[in-house]
């Protein structure tokens, strides 16, 4: 009975996603939540029938005892892949959190988009380049440097993540595309703070070219 077993499914996805969002949450939660993540290519996620799911995954995203553990990580890099809309609502929630993330949820969300980038489909890494990746690198110029937990030093965590990808196919490409638009302009720029952001970030990415023009 289809029905029935989607109904089950969705109970049982509900209640160890709540599960998970325990402050003692405990990787065996995680571990089922990830072995059940076939269900949820069934599950539209923009009807209000399914709004407690979509908030329940929402909310696991920036819940460390649920980020921290490895299932858990490649389980969001999975929500990517659900659909191009749902790809905003994740990169939203996770860049909310970012100001306050630690410096080891910031290298995890740096695994978690590259994962992404890499296992899905062209239509959702182009959504996850220029929507999340680009969107992190322009912030990451423009960020408040102060300090060692600054915004800018967590979005270089992240990032560096990406930059040091470089080995994988099409990673090169990537970045130069991403960077290109705006990262030399701002190491020119008026205002020094932006400049010194742009330069730290290029030193870490650095070289920044296109293999196969380094080819030819």
């Amino acid at each position: 009975d289809l029905p029935g077993k989607q109904l089950i499914c969705h109970d049982a996805i509900i209640y160890l996603l709540r599960r998970c969002l325990r402050l003692n949450a405990i990787g065996v939660d995680v571990k089922r939540v990830w072995e059940m993540r076939e269900y949820l290519y069934l599950v539209d996620l923009t009807t209000l029938n399914n709004a407690t799911i979509k908030d329940l995954l929402l909310a696991v995203i920036t819940h460390k005892p649920f980020v921290k553990v490895k299932q858990g990580q490649r389980f969001i890099s999975f929500l990517f892949c659900l659909s191009v809309e749902f790809i905003a609502s994740l990169h939203l929630t996770m860049k909310m959190g970012l100001p306050d993330a630690t410096g080891e949820m910031a290298v995890w969300y740096g695994h978690i988009y590259f994962q992404a980038w890499k296992d899905t489909e062209a239509i959702y890494r182009e959504k996850i380049e220029e929507d999340c990746m680009q969107d992190l690198m322009y912030h990451a110029v423009h960020a408040d440097s102060r300090g060692p937990g600054s915004t800018f030093h967590v979005l270089k965590k992240v990032l560096n993540v990406i930059h040091r990808q470089k080995k994988v196919r099409g990673v090169d490409t990537m970045l130069l595309r991403l960077y290109e638009p705006f990262l030399w302009r701002s190491l020119k720029a008026v205002n020094d703070k932006v400049r010194a952001n742009a330069t730290d970030l290029l030193m870490e990415v650095f070289p920044l070219v296109n293999p196969t023009n380094q080819k030819e």
